[in-house]
C-alpha cells in the first residue's frame, strides 16, 4: 500500500494528486498542525492496518535542511527516533519513504532569511560555499541516515524546494537516497519522477 501523510498546510495543493493515483491500495492521512510528532505516526500506523503494509510511504511537508515541519514539531535527528514505532509496518523489499519537503537532503547550516509557510520556496539556506549544499555530509545526510536507521528503510529527499505537484517530481539539482546500512548514493539532475 501507499500511504501519503501530508501535513494539513500543503494539503489543499496536493490531495487532488494522490485521488488520481493508479495504485489500487493508497490511504491519506492528513497530519493537523497541532498533532504531536506522536500523533502523526499513530495516524500513519493506523492507516497500515498491518505489519509489513507499507510500500511506500510519502511524506509531503515544510522542510528545511535536516528536517521537516511535520504537524506541531519540527523533525530532526533528536526526535526522529520516534518514526522506529512505524518499522515492523513496512513491506520487506518495498520503496520506503520519500520525504517531499524542500531542502531536506541539503548539506547547508543556516537560515539567510526567514520561512513563510504560506509562501513555498521562499526560504534561502545557504552552507560555507553559499550556496545550498548537496554531498552526503551536514545536517540533510545525518537526518536521512537517522530516519533511515529508525525505519530500516531507505529514505529519499531532493536538496533544493520540492513543489506540491501531482506528479511527486523532485525539483532542483537532485536527490539524496540512505540506505539503513549506512549506504548513500545521490543523483544529480532536475525534474526527476519517483520511479
Amino acid at each position: 500500500m501507499i500511504i501519503y501523510a501530508f501535513d494539513e498546510r500543503l494539503a489543499a495543493r496536493i490531495r487532488r494528486a494522490s485521488s488520481r493515483e493508479s495504485a489500487t491500495d493508497y490511504k491519506i492521512v492528513t497530519v493537523l498542525e497541532t498533532d504531536t510528532l506522536h500523533v502523526a505516526i499513530e495516524k500513519i500506523r493506523q492507516k497500515a492496518r498491518r505489519e509489513q503494509n507499507i510500500w511506500l510511504l510519502r511524506i509531503v511537508a515544510h522542510g528545511c535542511p535536516g528536517g521537516m515541519l511535520f504537524g506541531s514539531q519540527m523533525v530532526n535527528v533528536g526526535n526522529v527516533s520516534l518514526f522506529h514505532d512505524l518499522a515492523p509496518y513496512f513491506t520487506p523489499g518495498g520503496r520506503g519513504i520519500e520525504l517531499h519537503s524542500c531542502n531536506v537532503a541539503s548539506a547547508s547550516t543556516s537560515l539567510t532569511s526567514e520561512i513563510d509557510v504560506s509562501r513555498p520556496g521562499t526560504a534561502r539556506w545557504t552552507s560555507d560555499r553559499g550556496t545550498p549544499g548537496i554531498g552526503t555530509g551536514g545536517v540533510g545526510g545525518a537526518f536521512l541516515q537517522a530516519l533511515a536507521v529508525a525505519t530500516e528503510v531507505s529514505v529519499i529527499a531532493g536538496y533544493d524546494t520540492q513543489f506540491a505537484d501531482s506528479g511527486f517530481r523532485w525539483e532542483g539539482r537532485g536527490t539524496m537516497t540512505v540506505e539503513p546500512s549506512g549506504t548513500t548514493e545521490t543523483t544529480v539532475g532536475a525534474d526527476v519522477r519517483p520511479q
